[in-house]
């Protein structure tokens, strides 16, 4: 009776540690998004509603409810293109901005390998691959 009150008791412990984990890196994370928001909207105003806003290398990519923008590290626009430009494929993908171009990556893993497939955001063309193998 006592050996399972301390597995009982460990299970519950064990589940409310990662609950309070998992709450401190999506806070964090929250956090990070908002500060990142703050700092771009803080020298660049969009005309319409922004509804994300990510970082890519030295490129801030805002989108809109009309289109997406994109800013260098100065926060000047370097890429303006309406959503609906914007391939289907695209979806929920988060944009990016590679090689000049507005783009989008997926992420492939197959038999120890990790590939990174860059694709352009308008046309929806495989414009970069990048391979990374285990030895």
């Amino acid at each position: 009776m006592k050996k399972t009150l301390k597995i009982i008791g460990s299970i519950i412990l064990l589940s409310l540690f990662l609950i309070l984990y998992i709450s401190y890196i999506v806070d964090n994370n929250s956090q990070e998004v908002k500060k990142l928001e703050e700092k771009v909207l803080k020298h660049y105003t969009p005309d319409s509603k922004v509804t994300s806003i990510n970082q890519y290398s030295n490129y801030y990519i805002i989108k809109t409810s009309s289109k997406v923008i994109v800013l260098d590290n100065q926060y000047k626009p370097v890429l303006e293109e309406d959503l609906n430009k914007i391939n289907s494929e695209v979806n929920n993908q988060e944009l990016i901005y590679k090689t000049n171009k507005l783009a989008y990556e997926k992420k492939i893993l197959k038999d120890k390998k990790l590939t990174y497939e860059y694709y352009d955001a308008i046309s929806g063309e495989l414009i970069g691959k990048t391979v990374l193998e285990q030895q």
